[in-house]
C-alpha cells in the first residue's frame, strides 16, 4: 500500500491502519509505503487507513473501506464419458467453482486450461472456460494419460490438478483414475 502526504512544516510519521488496528509505520515519510500480506488476514472486506503526523502534531487521516481479501484458490474437477461404444474418443468436462465468489460477485474464474500428453510427447493446451462445465475432445488418446487442469481466479489464486484418464486401446469406456 502507498499514500501521498504533505505539510507544509513537515511529516514525521505515517502508520497504517487495517480495520482501525495499526499494522505498521512507512519507514520513509516521503514516500510512504507498506506491503500488506494478505494471507496474513481473514478472508473478506476490510478497511484500509492511513495516518499522517505532521512536526506540530497535527494528524490527517484518510481510509478506503471494502478492500477484499481473496486468499481461496478455486476448485477443479475432471470427469470423462466416451463418445459412443468402441470409440476413439473421449470428452472431458471440467468443473471449475471459486469459494471467493461467496465473499464478493467480483470473485470468480478468470482463466482456466487443460493439458494433456498423448502420443506426441508434448502437451496439447486447451484454453477453457472460464464456466463450469467446458468441454474438450480428448481425439486418440490409449492406454492411460495423464490430463492437467489449472484455473486461476479473478484474485490471482492458481489451482492446478493431474487427473490419470483411461481409454483402452481397442476403445471402450473413457474414466478417470
Amino acid at each position: 500500500m502507498k499514500s501521498t502526504v504533505s505539510d507544509a512544516n513537515g511529516v514525521v510519521s505515517v502508520d497504517f491502519y487495517l480495520d482501525d488496528v495499526r499494522i505498521g509505520s512507512a519507514a520513509d515519510v516521503t514516500n510512504p509505503a507498506l506491503d500488506i500480506v494478505s494471507t496474513n488476514y481473514l478472508e473478506g472486506l476490510h478497511k484500509i487507513g492511513v495516518v499522517a503526523t505532521d512536526v506540530a502534531g497535527n494528524t490527517a487521516s484518510v481510509s478506503v473501506n471494502n478492500i477484499m481479501f481473496d486468499n481461496t484458490a478455486p476448485n477443479v474437477s475432471l470427469s470423462a464419458s466416451t463418445t459412443a461404444a468402441g470409440g476413439w474418443y473421449c470428452n472431458m468436462t471440467i468443473g471449475f467453482s471459486d469459494p471467493g465468489d461467496a465473499l464478493v460477485a467480483r470473485s470468480g474464474i478468470a482463466s482456466a486450461s487443460m493439458s494433456h500428453i498423448s502420443l506426441n510427447p508434448n502437451p496439447t493446451v486447451y484454453a477453457v472456460g472460464p464456466d463450469a462445465g467446458s468441454k474438450v475432445q480428448l481425439i486418440n488418446i490409449s492406454n492411460t494419460q495423464t490430463v492437467s487442469v489449472s484455473a486461476t481466479d479473478r484474485a490471482g489464486n492458481v489451482t492446478s490438478k493431474s487427473y490419470s484418464v483411461n481409454l483402452p486401446f481397442e476403445g471402450g469406456v473413457c474414466s478417470v483414475l
